[in-house]
């Protein structure tokens, strides 16, 4: 039985996966969708990795959760060839 990426991603609730990514910067801070961009990690020949502070809002209590991640940004034209 096979899964496609957006069934797996799905399934865990420490990854996210979007097709869509929007990228804004606000007083000085860079975001991609709902996550904050805040340092390097690292990176390889394919790739970087960031780490990342995700804001929800809560709707009931509007109470702001934080939560950190490491984004993996790929560079896709150096994946191609």
């Amino acid at each position: 039985m096979s899964i496609t990426n957006e069934e797996f991603f799905k399934q865990s609730t420490c990854m996210y996966y979007t097709d869509e990514v929007q990228i804004k910067t606000i007083d000085n801070q860079k975001f991609v969708n709902e996550f904050q961009v805040c340092n390097s990690i690292g990176r390889g020949a394919y790739s970087k990795v960031k780490r990342v502070i995700r804001r929800s809002i809560c709707q009931e209590d509007d109470d702001v959760e934080l939560a950190e991640f490491a984004m993996k940004i790929m560079h896709k034209p150096s994946l191609k060839s």
